[in-house]
């Protein structure tokens, strides 16, 4: 039974962990850039789940709403003041990536500054574990994370070989200039995938706080 409850724990903490890390490689993938300040638009979305639902006291929708807001519109600014300015002066890998680090330290310090750098968590029932066998605890949060992760590949999956926009975003990664060939443009494509990128950070953000 030991095994067992190792089993769907170690499902669950994976699950996380892939929701985190397809955004990261959706978005280095398609525009090369090692978006290290990826892990800032988790936190970001976490605590704004966190102030709406458990200290404004808003419905989860709208929480989740926000979460969603921030997150996403965090992906797009950084892309467009941050990045995009740096690109259009041909500045290097490393030259990007240390932008990200930075704007990432300023983000962890801007949010200890308004949060405080205690340990929150997210009150939830479904964070409660129920006994389903002698000996083996899972909670409704293990089932939704792999549910979630499901879903979201499957999704991301479609989107990538279905769509016209997927299909973009798969030739930007190979060729950028055959994407202007076409009548693209790469920097909308590069916000595109920021945005999508930085979505796919929010359920595991939520989760993660709740947890």
């Amino acid at each position: 039974m030991l095994i067992l409850q190792l089993l769907i724990n170690g499902l669950q903490v994976g699950a996380l962990y892939a929701l985190i890390a397809v955004g990261f490689s959706l978005i280095f993938g398609s525009t090369k850039i090692f978006h290290f300040a990826h892990g800032s638009a988790f936190t970001i979305a976490a605590y704004v789940f966190y102030d709406l639902y458990s200290v404004v006291q808003s419905h989860w929708i709208v929480a989740l709403g926000g979460a969603i807001f921030a997150a996403v519109l965090f992906g797009i600014l950084l892309d467009r003041f941050v990045y995009a300015p740096i690109q259009r002066h041909e500045g290097s890998f490393f030259t990007l990536f240390v932008a990200s680090f930075g704007v990432g330290i300023v983000v962890q310090n801007v949010i200890g500054i308004i949060f405080g750098r205690s340990f929150v968590s997210i009150s939830t029932p479904l964070s409660r574990s129920i006994e389903i066998a002698s000996g083996l605890f899972v909670s409704p949060l293990s089932g939704i994370t792999i549910i979630c992760a499901i879903v979201i590949f499957g999704g991301l999956q479609y989107f990538l070989m279905r769509t016209h926009v997927g299909m973009a975003l798969r030739a930007l990664s190979e060729n950028p200039e055959l994407v202007r060939t076409y009548g693209l443009s790469p920097r909308r494509l590069s916000t595109i995938v920021f945005a999508l990128g930085s979505l796919m950070v929010v359920p595991a953000a939520i989760i993660s706080g709740a947890s």
